[in-house]
């Protein structure tokens, strides 16, 4: 098994880069945010899941601990492979996840494709119990009223939902009023 790779990024691919560890290359599919910010020539550390199939062995790298085991947990689900595994990790970053799963909010898991209301209360229902141990990992990330209007409303003007998590971390926004807030998100998202 593969569990974490350091190397150089030789190659970068729509959904996969190749890593160079001691002259060899690894083809690792990352998720959309990883790649996008990763260049070639560049030292790279993932952490990584090996998926056997039957004709492939398929390497699946995330740049956070946290981020694997979110997806590691997602796959024991029947019916999410890791294609769809990833799809939901690149969705909304493993915090934005974890609180979805503990307040029952269908709507993160809605928006990726593939995944009605039956299959996101599905594995809502399976993770529930099994999503506490990453509760001290996500100190802080408790999400009030505030930021859901903020995010609901910057994603209605056609953002990135990981792009808008990442922007309503930043330390400056977070003592505004909604519509001041959503404001400031706009001018750091158009950067």
């Amino acid at each position: 098994m593969i569990g974490h790779l350091h190397g150089t990024v030789i190659d970068i691919y729509e959904n996969n880069i190749i890593i160079s560890v001691m002259g060899v290359g690894y083809e690792v599919t990352c998720p959309t945010a990883l790649i996008a910010s990763t260049s070639i020539d560049e030292h790279l550390s993932v952490y990584t899941h090996l998926a056997v199939r039957e004709t492939a062995l398929d390497l699946y790298g995330f740049e956070t601990k946290a981020e694997l085991e979110f997806f590691q947990l997602l796959i024991t689900i029947s019916g999410i492979g890791p294609k769809v595994g990833l799809s939901i990790i690149n969705a909304a970053l493993p915090e934005t996840l974890y609180m979805a799963i503990k307040q029952e909010d269908t709507s993160v898991l809605t928006k990726v494709s593939g995944i009605g209301k039956k299959n996101a209360q599905k594995i809502i229902l399976e993770l529930k119990n099994k999503v506490d141990k990453f509760a001290g990992s996500f100190t802080g990330v408790e999400q009030n009223n505030h930021d859901i209007e903020v995010f609901e409303a910057l994603e209605a003007l056609g953002f990135d939902s990981r792009s808008i998590q990442e922007v309503l971390k930043e330390e400056t926004l977070s003592n505004l009023e909604t519509s001041q807030k959503i404001k400031e998100a706009i001018k750091l998202l158009g950067k």
